[in-house]
């Protein structure tokens, strides 16, 4: 298992689109940026990338609420994350010559880390390597064997569970940072996923 501690968290706004934003800034040391609460709309998960080559896409990340309609999450209570990250740097061809376009990288998932908890990821493979096309597929197994029924596609898998350090609450998003060894850090506002009808706003 790889365990990864909590540290302090660089967020910037929700990747999703349109919707009424109330703006509330945390006070921030020097190097800091302000985390925004932004109030986004009822959808599983946020999404974001990071990096050119290579490039990672950072896809439908959230928290899985096993009980929604508690409405929230004691402190100390694990609770999956799920998410999916894709190497999309281009899969060069053997048929392709070597000044087609830079040679596509590899790359590895080093910490997700948050200010509201810590995250523990467990996975068969250490490091957690993505390679160009290949998919790194988090806390949802029957995703994984769907999209590994789609030719030419490679699939890895992992689990990963956030242990919160206060009460977290559906409709609300907690900052977390996903950390990439070449790509570099996606912050991104993850979500409480609890069935619909219920609008999120970003934690500070």
């Amino acid at each position: 298992m790889i365990r990864i501690g909590t540290r302090r968290a660089t967020a910037v706004g929700a990747a999703v689109a349109a919707l009424a934003t109330v703006t509330v800034l945390s006070g921030c040391g020097a190097g800091q940026v302000s985390q925004v609460a932004t109030q986004v709309p009822a959808i599983d998960g946020n999404s974001t990338t990071v990096g050119t080559n290579p490039r990672i896409a950072v896809r439908n990340v959230y928290l899985h609420m096993v009980t929604p309609e508690s409405g929230s999450i004691a402190a100390g209570t694990p609770v999956p994350l799920i998410f999916t990250a894709v190497n999309e740097s281009p899969v060069r061809k053997a048929t392709d010559p070597a000044d087609h376009y830079p040679q596509p990288l590899k790359d590895e998932l080093v910490s997700i880390t948050s200010d509201f908890g810590a995250v523990a990821l467990t996975s068969a493979a250490s490091p957690m390597t993505i390679k160009p096309g290949q998919s790194l597929v988090v806390g949802d197994a029957k995703g994984a064997e769907e999209l590994a029924k789609v030719p030419g596609s490679s699939v890895t898998q992992a689990t990963a569970v956030f242990t919160p350090n206060q009460d977290i609450h559906n409709g609300v998003t907690y900052p977390m940072v996903f950390t990439f060894k070449d790509a570099g850090a996606a912050p991104i506002n993850v979500p409480i996923s609890a069935g619909e009808g219920s609008g999120h706003s970003e934690h500070h």
